[in-house]
């Protein structure tokens, strides 16, 4: 008997060639030393920088990475950060169900695209270490002094943006990947883009918006977001963060558009071995009918 999937998360799936999923999402526990932004900001504070006190109070490491880079100091910043996530992801397991996530996306196959604000070769070595490698086809993460923007991972991808699922604990993440195009798919359980830390570049995760969700398993995404207001430092000012959030802007609910929310990357990835992608011609719109209109997720 097929596994039963609610019926938005079904039409997701359908659509659904490639999976972007962040970094942070997979590897268990930090993925930096904590505090790294703020070593970071003392480094150029003792170079004579100052910042605005909206950055000093809310800058999280992104921001501060960010603030770096604009201000000439990002080749440090790079190697600093590098360490820093080489060192906290040295000795951290996967999170639970990412084996099995990955195993269903190869195995129903959709591509897979691991993106973040992290050092490509320590994310490389993570997926080479745990043997996931294998089952990811692209990694979209900091080669040069930025990572790759987020309208750059469709076509990294080699799909269109509406043919990409973002998958993602991290609320704002999914306002982004809905900004550019993207399908999105939010997880409860510990598989969030940011993992809905505070200190990771997340704002607030999908498990802490239980009061935003428009309906059961639907989520209307609000969120703080990266400032572009003229009265407050710009903490993000390139917008080439990937999926990636500051921490001061107010991003409006769209309810219109609600993302379907699953409990953790387990149920899903049995979801997506029950609803393939339309394009693989093996289920679709004719194979499968409304069978799916049972229920995984919450």
């Amino acid at each position: 008997m097929p596994t039963p999937v609610r019926p938005h998360l079904a039409a997701v799936l359908a659509r659904t060639s490639h999976v972007l999923i962040a970094f942070d999402a997979i590897a268990g526990g930090a993925v930096r030393t904590a505090g790294t932004g703020r070593r970071l900001g003392d480094l150029m504070r003792r170079r004579g920088e100052r910042f605005s006190l909206v950055a000093e109070m809310l800058a999280g490491d992104d921001d501060w990475y960010a603030i770096a880079v604009e201000r000439g100091h990002g080749r440090d910043a790079f190697a600093m950060y590098a360490e820093a996530e080489r060192e906290a992801t040295a000795e951290s397991a996967p999170k639970p169900y990412v084996p099995e996530f990955l195993a269903a996306c190869r195995e129903s196959g959709r591509g897979v695209v691991v993106a973040g604000n992290q050092d490509q070769h320590v994310v490389r070595a993570y997926l080479e270490r745990h043997g996931l490698a294998r089952r990811v086809d692209h990694v979209l993460c900091r080669r040069a002094l930025l990572p790759p923007g987020v309208e750059e991972f469709a076509p990294s991808a080699g799909c269109l943006p509406g043919e990409l699922a973002a998958v993602s604990g991290c609320a704002h993440s999914l306002w982004r990947a809905e900004m550019a195009g993207m399908l999105r798919i939010g997880v409860e359980g510990g598989g969030g883009g940011g993992g809905g830390g505070r200190g990771d570049g997340c704002g607030e995760g999908v498990a802490d918006s239980r009061k935003l969700l428009a309906g059961t398993g639907r989520l209307g995404v609000t969120n703080t977001g990266a400032t572009r207001g003229p009265a407050i430092a710009r903490m993000w000012p390139v917008a080439r963060g990937g999926l990636v959030s500051g921490h001061v802007d107010r991003v409006p609910v769209r309810p219109e558009r609600p993302t379907p929310v699953v409990g953790d990357l387990g149920r899903l990835a049995a979801a997506m071995l029950a609803v393939l992608p339309e394009a693989t011609g093996r289920r679709g719109r004719r194979g499968q009918g409304r069978w799916w209109a049972g229920f995984l997720g919450r």
